[in-house]
């Protein structure tokens, strides 16, 4: 008799969809503690400038636009490079995604390059909701994101993963 699985989700992401994982991706320390840098580090130039240390009211400006730019325009930049990389080597500009899940673990199938990985529930280490997105990260980095807009037409899908992993770590959920 045919196993069938307990979860089959499909999702198509496009660059925009793309950026706002990359964003959501990124260390939560580092969402909150770049704007902190920023600011402290154009409070530096005022102080630098009123005492006319012009290299460091310099140098101190230009740390704080690049900290900007690290977390306004890094990840946008990166979705795009990625998306490049999938229109120049599939010939796509949506990435198609399914996630299969199984009694005994999670299987991954990229449809737009035929790739496929399969995660044992054993492996996730960290469940976490940012922003609407299910992460779900492994202990050797690996990163899976479901969408907000799955996670609704799945409502049943967060405590089935939270019982399936009762040694993962809980952030949001």
């Amino acid at each position: 008799m045919a196993q069938t699985p307990d979860f089959f989700l499909e999702s198509d992401t496009n660059v925009e969809e793309l950026t706002g994982i990359t964003a959501v991706l990124f260390n939560p320390m580092l969402r909150v503690g770049y704007p902190i840098i920023a600011v402290s580090c154009v409070i530096l130039a005022v102080v630098a400038l009123f005492f006319h240390f012009w290299f460091y009211a310099f140098l101190a400006l230009f740390f704080s636009a690049f900290t900007v730019y690290i977390r306004v325009f890094l990840p946008k930049r990166l979705a795009r490079r990625q998306m490049r990389q999938y229109q120049e080597g599939c010939g796509a500009s949506v990435i198609h995604q399914q996630l299969i899940f199984w009694p005994q673990g999670l299987v991954v199938v990229n449809c737009t390059t035929n790739a496929q990985f399969n995660l044992h529930y054993s492996t996730i280490h960290k469940i976490s909701r940012r922003k609407g997105y299910l992460i779900l990260h492994t202990r050797a980095n690996q990163v899976v994101t479901i969408k907000p807009a799955t996670l609704e037409k799945n409502p049943g899908l967060l405590p089935y993963l939270l019982e399936k992993c009762p040694s993962a770590k809980r952030q949001g959920c």
